[in-house]
This record gives structure tokens, sequence and C-alpha cells, in this order.
């Protein structure tokens, strides 16, 4: 089965295109979920009672969001992160960041591909071996969200497996753990297929 899933993943990283959002959804996903949500306000007539709920439920999220993400407002950002090709040189008060990154805005490799990435030019390697000081200050602030965002990801999934399913004594539906982590599903028809081709030949064999 973990070779049906490897074929079925390796032959999606092929064909599919990326999304730019980390939980898989693509613009033109969200965009006609708000299509479905407009032609159901077309159709029904919504009541005050329901405009309410809507934004009370909205405002609980907003409060959630606030306290869940409130050290993100602590982090200092710094400019020449964000932007270390019009960054002021004079502005920088680390000697070390402000040496390589004047070197680093008369690198014309490393602006094509800050125009390219943009901040994300800080994880290639080749900024890391020119300009190492900058580089590894730059990604202890960006590795934060990526980690965080898979950690969640699979404590969610845990949880899941383990506590809810389990609670509700529905051992058999549990699942694998890695394919709660994708959205994976295993070709049950291709396993089966070559279950049988192989069956068959050890008759064959058998019979000799």
């Amino acid at each position: 089965m973990s070779e049906d899933i490897e074929k079925q993943l390796v032959e999606k990283l092929k064909t599919r295109n990326f999304s730019v959002q980390m939980d898989e959804s693509t613009l033109r996903d969200s965009e006609a979920v708000l299509i479905t949500y407009f032609h159901w306000f077309q159709k029904c007539e919504v009541t005050d009672a329901a405009v309410l709920v809507i934004v009370n439920h909205l405002n609980t999220i907003s409060a959630d969001l606030k306290e869940r993400f409130s050290d993100l407002k602590q982090i200092d950002f710094p400019t020449w992160m964000m932007q270390p090709i019009l960054v002021e040189l004079s502005d920088i008060s680390n000697m070390q960041y402000q040496e390589e990154l004047a070197e680093y805005q008369n690198d014309e490799s490393v602006k094509t591909l800050f125009n390219i990435k943009g901040v994300m030019a800080w994880r290639c390697e080749g900024t890391e071996i020119k300009y190492p000081n900058a580089t590894q200050c730059a990604r202890k602030l960006l590795l934060t969200f990526p980690s965080s965002y898979l950690a969640e990801c699979g404590f969610s999934a845990v949880n899941y497996l383990l506590i809810k399913k389990r609670n509700l004594h529905d051992i058999t539906q549990r699942g694998d753990l890695n394919l709660k982590l994708s959205k994976l599903e295993p070709n049950i028809k291709s396993l089966c297929r070559k279950r049988k081709d192989r069956t068959k030949i050890f008759l064959d064999i058998i019979s000799r």
C-alpha cells in the first residue's frame, strides 16, 4: 500500500500546479467557494438573526486569531530582511549584516533571485554560502511559520486518530497516520489487481 501511495504522490508532483497557500487550496478553489456562497445568498433571504450569528462568529474568530498570533506582533522583522536591495545600509546597526548587505546589493545574481523568490531567497543555498550571517538571522524568523503549521497539522491528526476515534470505540476506522496527514487515498483496485496477478503466478508455479 505504501508503494501505491508513493506512486500516486510522484504522479501528482509531476502533473499538478502547486498552490500558493499552505493549506493546498488554490485561488481558483477559493473563488469557486465564494461564487457558491453568493449563489446561495441570491436564492435565500438572510434574516437579521442569521446576520447576527455570522457577525458574532466572525468576531469570535478575530479574537481567537489575535490571541493565537499575539506573539508575532512582538517579533522584530528587520527592514533589510524584507527589502535587502532597497534598505539603507546606514540604518543597519550590526556591522556584519551591513557588510554582507553591501555586497548583496551589488550581486546581480542574488538580486535576480530575490526578485523571483522574494524573502524565500534567504532559504537558497547560494545565498547562505555568500552571506551566512544575514541568512542565518533571516531563516530563524522565516522558519517560525511553516514549522508551526506542520506541527499543528501533525498534532491535529494524532489527536483525531488516538483520542476521538478511541473514545468512540471506532478503532477499525482510525486508519493510518501517514494517510491522515495527506489527501492521498490508496488505489484499492490497483492493489487488488497486483495481488491477483501475483496469486496467479504463484498458482502457475505450484501447478508445474
